[in-house]
Parts: structure tokens; sequence; C-alpha cells
């Protein structure tokens, strides 16, 4: 996903910020990571487990054992996160910056 461009403006900002307004390396200071950071990426991680690798691993399941309505149902489930992936690189481009 697209997404990490977006996040590293951000982070280039938010480091110009705290700088006082100087984007120069040599003075911007680092960021702590703060209570927003950590609920991001808590909930990023909550996003990869049950959008990602549980589908995936139901998805092997209905494979492996054949059954065919399960796996209708997981690869419709595939077909609809491609198209939501896909719409959100697009948008992500347009209404980032």
């Amino acid at each position: 996903m697209n997404s990490s461009l977006c996040a590293s403006r951000r982070l280039r900002l938010w480091t110009r910020l705290s700088s006082g307004g100087n984007s120069s390396p040599q003075t911007a200071r680092p960021v702590a990571f703060s209570s927003a950071m950590v609920s991001w990426i808590i909930s990023r991680l909550v996003v990869l487990v049950f959008g990602t690798l549980y589908p995936a691993y139901s998805s092997y399941k209905a494979v492996k054992t054949k059954d065919v309505r399960e796996y209708v149902k997981w690869m419709m489930y595939w077909i609809i996160f491609a198209l939501f992936t896909t719409v959100e690189v697009f948008t992500d481009m347009f209404l980032c910056w």
C-alpha cells in the first residue's frame, strides 16, 4: 500500500515543525513516539492480523479442504480487498498533499 508515502511526508513535516521551522537535516530533532503514533502502530497491526493474515489462513484452509463454498467466499473477499487497495493507492496520491 502506498500509505507509507503519505506517512513519510507527515513525518518530515512533523520533524520540520519540531525543529522550529528549520528543515535542514543537521538541526532537525528526532521525533519522540507520541500516543498518536503508538495508536497508529497498534491499529496497523490489528488491520494486518484481521484484514490480511486471518483471511490468508482461512483461504489456505478452504483451498486445502476443497470446500467450494468457503473457496468462493474467500475469493470474493480477496477481490474486494484488491479493489479497496487499488482505490486507496490512487486516492492517497491525490488527497495526501
